[in-house]
């Protein structure tokens, strides 16, 4: 999970998400191997990650700080989480916290403010006192909001810190239910259209633009798509419960239903098959086109500020982010959650920034203004 691997991959693909969301290591695929259930021996995988990086990610967490501002910070930081308590980027931003706390010896307060597809929590972030005591997680979502005119700001109101987490998408069903396999899936969905569910979390965003592109590939009208409004648990609870055929979601969303053996992954929207997933075929290996508008297949979480940090304030917090998500702790975590955490941050970051806007802006054109 190399940054200039990761960079050059996601900024020469026309990456587009409205409410925006890929590891490397492809495989030859058959549909028998469609299956998936946790991550290569989860924690396996995780070991063999964290152990090839472990020491480069240990020399950024401590090497080239940056310079720590004169009395900064005289108090606690709060970071403010725009979604529910207990999902993905929550559960990331309480794993930075004792990790930012050891480096840093700083006291990290995480609040979850959710609502509006991340509006309510992103909005209070950059609408506070831009002193870098009140920064937040702004994702993919946050930018299709804007590019679909449901947020009323743009992505000059915020400064950007460091990118925290990349989360492909993937097809997830009942490991025991009736499809072994995303041939089972979509041959069933063939037979009999229009009653096959396929659900995701939210509307107008990745989870959902992914569901449309596997329904167009397949033949609009294939499937019966359901968003659900309450998120991701619901959907892992409507897959369980029997009530929902197969979802679209994040492997971090369901890691702990993988690991169980309650849900298996039956293939993915990426271009290459995951490191974390390798029996698992891809959507274009099976030979359906998930990308009609490139490469969506990502959602993408940064830390934000209010506009106007000090310059000293906001190097010093990006640099901060930068060595707590490089850190052994935070790669394990990544690796065992099957995304990549490459850190991109400073101009670099701003670039990254402009241009999954500019690809918000075209998807919320070509698909969700049609929805």
């Amino acid at each position: 999970m190399k940054k200039n691997r990761f960079v050059a991959g996601l900024l020469s693909a026309a990456m587009m998400v409205s409410v925006l969301a890929g590891c490397g290591g492809s495989t030859a695929a058959s549909s028998s191997e469609s299956s998936s259930q946790a991550p290569a021996s989860s924690s396996e995988a995780a070991s063999s990650a964290a152990s090839g990086e472990s020491e480069a990610a240990g020399e950024a967490a401590t090497e080239g700080a940056v310079k720590k501002p004169d009395n900064f910070p005289k108090k606690e930081i709060t970071l403010i989480i725009p979604f529910a308590a207990g999902g993905a980027f929550d559960v990331m931003a309480r794993t930075l916290q004792p990790i930012i706390k050891e480096n840093d010896d700083i006291n990290l307060i995480v609040t979850c403010v959710e609502g509006g597809g991340s509006a309510v929590g992103v909005t209070q972030t950059l609408t506070s006192k831009p002193d870098g005591y009140t920064i937040g997680f702004g994702s993919t979502s946050y930018l299709g909001l804007i590019a679909q005119g449901r947020m009323q700001m743009d992505p000059t109101n915020a400064d950007f810190l460091c990118s925290i987490s990349s989360d492909p998408m993937v097809l997830v069903a009942k490991a025991d239910g009736p499809y072994q396999t995303a041939e089972d899936y979509i041959n069933a969905a063939k037979e009999n259209p229009g009653t096959i569910t396929l659900g995701n979390p939210g509307t107008n965003n990745t989870n959902q633009a992914s569901a449309k592109f596997l329904d167009m590939a397949v033949g609009d009208g294939t499937f019966q798509l359901t968003p659900f409004s309450d998120g991701d648990a619901r959907v892992v609870t409507e897959i369980l419960g029997g009530h929902l055929d197969a979802g679209v979601l994040k492997p971090n969303s369901c890691m702990s239903q993988l690991k169980s053996g309650e849900l298996k992954i039956l293939a993915t929207f990426t271009k290459e098959r995951l490191e974390s997933f390798p029996d698992v075929p891809t959507f274009e290996e099976l030979g359906y086109d998930v990308f009609p508008y490139g490469d969506v297949a990502q959602t993408v979480c940064f830390a934000l500020a209010p506009k106007g940090l000090d310059p000293e304030i906001k190097a010093y917090l990006s640099d901060v982010l930068y060595r707590a998500t490089q850190s052994e702790e935070f790669q394990a975590l990544a690796a065992e959650g099957g995304f990549e955490a490459p850190g991109i941050h400073g101009e670099e970051l701003d670039e990254y920034v402009g241009t999954l806007y500019e690809s918000a802006e075209i998807l919320a054109e070509k698909v969700f203004s049609a929805a």
